[in-house]
């Protein structure tokens, strides 16, 4: 065969939250995409598993791909002429790798946590899945189903996209949530090793792979620093680390006369106010910004035809100790709809889907209007963001600003009566179940729960967690169990037995899958 180029590049972007970061790699992200590679995004949330979010990643890129191969198939030729024929040529040869290389379960497993790779191999997985359910059983009844087992099918998925002949953009934003979860180094180390592998099964193209990570630099834990300094020490990729700073007082200068059309002298006052508010933080600059323009402080004058402000009046005013509170002036003078609305999707971290909000609205036991039209609002003033099917706040500080200024007796409310609703809608739908325990969970959270309420905590909790076992979402399902265990009663072996039989076994389960002996033995003990 021909020769093989395949080269790897890890670069980690480090600031203040604030400081663009996230911003710099979404433009990365539009931009490779546009020149055709095949780009895994994702952002890890504190109050969402690491491992749930890559999957989530693997089905965004795998519906993007089940559209195309809709168009492609189909008899519009119109649709069809917007198509690449090589980028197409590019997804068949990923697909065919995939079904080559994983066996029919290992599939089947996929397919249960990354759904729209299910509809790429739909006979597969009705079968497998029909198979599983005719013989009762589970991820956890396969040998080999463990975590390592599912990280190396991700890592087969990932391999399969790299061999493909086209650059590869792995992009992780707000890695310092997922530190000390899933072991980061092990989350990337393990795709430097692609290059040699790769170059003995790819087709003969020039091609490598980027791996970006952004992460706060007050906020980075010990597993992210091993793993820049592994990186950097060995051969297996070039690596670059990025410190994003504060703007410069020349800086805002320039943009504020670039911005309001005007000479740089006539801005120089109005810069150097914006920096000591600020300190340069453009998150904080545009903010500041945006207020003393609602404040009607910096407004255009159609008598001097130019944009006027009052520097004195400015300063005066906008006294400030820190985004959040310019932040929590700018929402109290939002809408009470609007504002009540957002407090609700902050409950559910960066991000909230169409789905999950079409179930809060059922009967507007939440809230007595129609929060899809709030959230519309929300949008057109800058707080929240669209893609698909997924609201998203337009930035980490907002969502955390929101959810802040909620009392936290009232925040607990919110969560337990959002999981709720939740639960009365999810049946046997495991990620609106999930979901709503989650909820629950975070109002169980240094709460005295009633001798009524206890077992039926436990009970959702166990089902979550045979949910989770499911979907090989082994860490997750261990911190269900362990909520559920913690809300047994002193004499539960006699008086909730069914209930505690099925969490000491999956706690049993799980423990022997995590290699902890020790534990699985005392849980069986019991």
């Amino acid at each position: 065969g021909q020769e093989i180029d395949f080269y790897c590049e890890t670069v980690f972007l480090s600031g203040y939250a604030g400081s663009g970061k996230s911003r710099l790699l979404q433009s990365l992200i539009h931009t490779c995409a546009a020149d055709g590679w095949f780009v895994l995004n994702y952002k890890f949330d504190k109050q969402t598993a690491p491992i749930k979010t890559l999957a989530k990643a693997f089905d965004d890129l795998f519906g993007k791909w089940d559209d195309l191969f809709g168009k492609w198939a189909s008899n519009d030729n119109e649709a069809r002429s917007d198509l690449d024929p090589a980028m197409m040529e590019s997804f068949h040869y990923v697909c065919r790798s995939i079904f080559c290389t994983i066996d029919k379960e290992g599939l089947s497993q996929l397919c249960e946590i990354i759904p729209n790779l299910g509809k790429i191999f739909p006979q597969i997985a009705t079968t497998e899945k029909g198979r599983n359910l005719d013989q009762g059983t589970s991820s956890i009844d396969i040998v080999g189903s463990a975590t390592k087992r599912r990280m190396n099918l991700f890592h087969v998925l990932f391999k399969s996209l790299c061999s493909a002949g086209r650059p590869v953009l792995f992009a992780q934003d707000d890695i310092h949530w997922n530190d000390s979860i899933e072991g980061f180094k092990d989350f990337i180390v393990n795709y430097l090793n692609l290059p040699c592998a790769v170059q003995k099964e790819a087709k003969s193209f020039h091609h490598g792979l980027m791996i970006v990570g952004t992460f706060r630099s007050n906020e980075v834990g010990e597993s992210i620093i091993e793993t820049m300094n592994f990186i950097e020490q060995s051969e297996s990729a070039k690596f670059t680390k990025l410190d994003i700073g504060e703007l410069a007082q020349s800086d805002i200068g320039k943009f504020l006369s670039a911005t309001l059309c005007l000479p740089l002298r006539y801005t120089q006052e109005l810069a150097g106010l914006v920096h000591s508010k600020t300190r340069g933080n453009p998150f904080f600059v545009i903010q500041f910004l945006k207020t003393i323009i609602q404040n009607r402080m910096l407004q255009f004058s159609v008598n001097s035809r130019r944009w006027t402000w009052d520097c004195d009046i400015i300063d005066m005013q906008m006294i400030s100790d820190g985004v959040a509170e310019l932040l929590t002036t700018r929402f109290n003078q939002l809408p009470l709809h609007l504002m009540q609305t957002v407090i609700i999707a902050s409950c559910f971290g960066s991000q909230v889907d169409d789905p999950t909000i079409d179930l809060l609205n059922i009967g507007q036991q939440l809230l007595p209007f129609n929060m899809q039209d709030a959230l519309q609002l929300a949008i057109k003033e800058g707080i929240l963001e669209k893609a698909g099917p997924i609201y998203q706040f337009t930035h980490d500080l907002i969502q955390q600003t929101i959810y802040e200024s909620i009392p936290i007796s009232e925040r607990k409310i919110l969560h337990k009566t959002a999981g709720t609703i939740l639960l009365r809608s999810a049946a046997n739908n495991s990620t609106i179940h999930l979901l709503a325990v989650d909820q629950i969970n975070f109002y169980c959270k240094d709460v005295i729960l009633s001798p009524e309420e206890r077992p039926q905590v436990a009970s959702i909790n166990a089902t979550a967690a045979k949910f989770a076992i499911a979907a090989s979402s082994f860490e997750q399902a261990r911190s269900y169990i362990d909520a559920g265990m913690r809300l047994l009663g002193t004499n539960h072996w006699e008086e909730q037995y069914s209930l505690s039989l099925q969490l000491y076994e999956m706690s049993a389960s799980i423990s022997c899958i995590n290699g902890d002996i020790g534990a699985m033995s005392s849980c069986l003990h019991q």
